[in-house]
């Protein structure tokens, strides 16, 4: 059974309180769309705006309807926000995993914003615009390792879905 969260009640269910990462996934390339902190743009402040808005309407409206046709379409033809690790040298995929699990969970946000609201206590928050082409070779570099895919699990509207069916629906 997935552990879930005593500190945020409002965490959907398989979100560990203190997720770990496990085995780091590299990114499919050095520097797909645009790599920033979660709120600012790698540089000086983490305040500041970044340079590089990294937002995805698309996919803020279809998760707010609860739309999966729409989150797919979103996928397809917006950036969403998947997270990194705070490391130096190539960018890694940042995935999470229960406790007791096998498998990682890949989480991706509608804007940088949402994932520092996952993690508000976390200094360096760095986040990567992968569009469709860069989240379709993740997902089949790493299928077999993960388990699960989470949108915005912070909310406001999170929702989950099966790594294969969204592979399926970026294929189309």
């Amino acid at each position: 059974m997935p552990a879930t969260p005593e500190s945020d009640p409002a965490a959907p269910d398989g979100m560990p309180d203190d997720p770990f990462v496990g085995d780091p996934f590299l990114a499919p390339r050095p520097d797909p769309v645009s790599e920033v902190t979660a709120g600012g743009d790698g540089v000086g402040d983490p305040s500041d705006p970044p340079s590089t808005p990294l937002s995805s309407p698309a996919l803020i409206a279809a998760l707010a309807a609860g739309d999966s046709a729409a989150v797919a379409f979103a996928l397809r033809n917006e950036v969403v926000i998947v997270p990194l690790l705070p490391t130096d040298g190539a960018p890694q995929v940042r995935v999470f995993r229960a406790p007791d699990a096998e498998l990682f969970t890949l989480l991706v946000f509608s804007t940088a914003e949402n994932y520092a609201a996952m993690l508000p206590q976390d200094p360096d928050l760095r986040v990567l615009g992968y569009d469709r082409s860069l989240l379709t070779e993740f997902l089949e570099l790493h299928l077999d390792s993960l388990e699960t895919m989470w949108f915005d699990p912070a909310g406001p509207f999170p929702m989950q879905a099966d790594p294969t069916a969204i592979l399926k629906a970026l294929k189309l």
